[in-house]
């Protein structure tokens, strides 16, 4: 697959959709492959100078949460029954309650709500209501949200549906990472306020 990088790039993708058992494109022997690393005895150099002082910080934690934010939201939760927000409509999700924020039994208890109940979380940049679902596998002050919701589309009858929360709605882009500048999507403060009035089940869950 030779020649300029837009020719050879072209030539391996249609050799790639003619042969869908797969394409050769290359064969290295295990020696050869330790070519590629060019340091003195073949050695990774790990040293990074912009990340040794921050090494030396990881013990200290990460002391976010405040009067105002007192959980930790940790948006895109990979699940069983989630999925990227590719071309769909709502019949894949058959599991569960959709869109659920997981809180932990102890957090349910303090807050007065069960499973099936709608409920409003809201960071620093936005706020939305959600169903809650209740597990174990959170720790008290934790609640996450799963990936692949707060999708929009058009029902039978023409009409605008929405169904669960966008993740990354709640991130504020200003607590990110100092090097790489990625938001900090699994920690983000967060507030969760339970709404007397409102005894509606998940699936009728509004958007605030």
């Amino acid at each position: 697959f030779g020649g300029p990088f837009p020719v050879a790039a072209n030539r391996l993708f249609r050799a790639m959709l003619d042969n869908p058992s797969g394409v050769v494109f290359g064969e290295r022997s295990e020696a050869e492959c330790w070519q590629a690393i060019a340091q003195p005895g073949h050695r990774i150099n790990l040293h990074i100078p912009e990340m040794i002082a921050e090494m030396a910080r990881l013990n200290e934690g990460l002391d976010t949460t405040s009067e105002e934010y007192p959980f930790v939201l940790s948006a895109g939760e990979r699940r069983t029954e989630t999925a990227n927000t590719a071309v769909r409509d709502a019949s894949w999700h058959r599991k569960g309650i959709y869109g659920a924020l997981r809180v932990s039994p102890q957090d349910a208890d303090a807050l007065g709500c069960a499973s099936g109940d709608i409920i409003r979380l809201s960071t620093a940049r936005a706020s939305a209501c959600v169903a809650v679902e209740v597990s174990d596998m959170m720790q008290p002050g934790h609640v996450s949200l799963p990936n692949g919701t707060g999708i929009e589309y058009v029902d039978d009858n023409g009409n605008t549906v929405c169904m669960g929360a966008a993740p990354n709605e709640f991130t504020d882009t200003s607590r990110r990472d100092f090097l790489a500048g990625t938001p900090w999507h699994k920690h983000i403060p967060a507030r969760l306020e339970v709404i007397p009035t409102v005894e509606r089940r998940a699936e009728q869950a509004p958007a605030c």
